[in-house]
């Protein structure tokens, strides 16, 4: 993942606030995701950005006293690792897109093998 210069980042896809365009919001939920890297222990991650949140809110006058909650719904997954080092799945996933594609298999990419 080294090309990317974020390679799992908190991504933030879906927010809302107000209940119609002329009113202030008395709240804001911002949902998303986060990217959990190889042998990452989710757990952990989750109570970094929970006090990255603290943290900031501590620091903002508003916030201090209104502080933010952080809830986490749905799916929750370590990342994973595929024990087969022959590298026939990767062929088999970049032939069957140059199929379906027309073109040229892509490079692979992705975290690195150890």
């Amino acid at each position: 993942m080294d090309e990317y210069p974020i390679a799992y980042p908190l991504l933030v896809g879906r927010m809302t606030c107000g209940d119609w365009a002329s009113s202030v919001p008395d709240r804001l939920v911002a949902e998303g995701r986060i990217g959990v890297a190889l042998d990452e222990d989710p757990g952990a991650l989750r109570a970094a950005v929970e006090e990255a949140v603290a943290d900031a809110a501590r620091s903002n006058p508003w916030l201090h006293h209104h502080p933010p909650t952080v809830r986490w719904t749905g799916g929750q997954f370590a990342s994973g690792r595929y024990a087969g080092d022959d590298g026939s799945l990767g062929q088999t996933v970049a032939r069957a897109h140059a199929d379906i594609t027309g073109g040229p298999p892509p490079r692979e990419r992705g975290a690195l093998r150890e």
